[in-house]
């Protein structure tokens, strides 16, 4: 315990160095760390008290609803428009669950018997899902605000809904999947991926770790896109 604490102060001490640069040069930039570390060493606390006890309890049931729950905060807490929340959800935490199972059937793991991977899967998952659903639905509200007058147009001329809003769509889908793509498309040439990485620290082969790193990372394209169209659907019908 007593060597965790002082690895754990150690890791803190790095931070010396960009509060000195911030110091001296941004006192705006210095305060913004200081609050953005606060704000993250909480968040990471709770994640570990929750991650602890999910790990340490023998109930399957009972670590899938506390995982369920945490997703459901997280997404609230995230979305901070109230507009957002009921078609995220809706979009995000149903997928993120489907997918997520499928994952790990496809890596031959036991969904409810291998907490030490369904935990992981998960948050890889929802993260990604909730960035791009958030992104494409902001994205989507926002074109259909400004350009309402095109969407009239293509109804004027014979389009079903569906055929009238698939511009909205396409665009709100490129911007919420462009920073993942980009990802994708750098790797190997800009950086490695931190899923490699941290599976590969923690012992994994690296031929496993690349076969997981891949099952992932197609995973995180599936629910963004799934998450995406879902949220999209449940907006427009709440619109009605």
């Amino acid at each position: 315990m007593n060597s965790i604490i002082f690895q754990l102060l150690a890791g803190l001490m790095l931070l010396a160095i960009p509060l000195t640069v911030f110091y001296k040069n941004d006192r705006r930039l210095l305060y913004r760390l200081l609050t953005t570390t606060g704000c993250w060493a909480i968040a990471m606390l709770v994640l570990v008290v929750v991650f602890n006890f999910v790990f340490q309890s023998a109930v399957w049931w009972l670590d899938v609803l506390l995982l369920l729950l945490l997703e459901v905060i997280v997404t609230m807490v995230c979305c901070r428009k109230k507009w957002l929340v009921v078609p995220i959800l809706i979009g995000v935490v149903p997928v993120t669950f489907i997918v997520g199972l499928l994952v790990m059937v496809i890596m031959g793991q036991n969904p409810f018997g291998n907490i030490w991977f369904w935990v992981p899967v998960m948050a890889l998952l929802h993260g990604e899902a909730l960035r791009a659903s958030r992104s494409g639905l902001l994205t989507y509200a926002f074109n259909r605000k400004v350009h309402a007058s095109m969407f009239e147009y293509l109804q004027g001329n014979g389009a079903t809904q569906t055929e009238a809003l698939r511009p909205f769509l396409v665009r709100a889908m490129s911007k919420a999947l462009n920073p993942l793509l980009t990802k994708m498309r750098d790797t190997g040439l800009v950086a490695v991926p931190a899923i490699l990485c941290v599976l590969m620290l923690s012992g994994m082969p690296p031929i496993q770790a690349g076969i997981f790193a891949v099952v992932a990372t197609i995973g995180m394209v599936c629910c963004s896109v799934l998450s995406i169209l879902l949220s999209v659907m449940v907006y427009e019908w709440l619109r009605r």
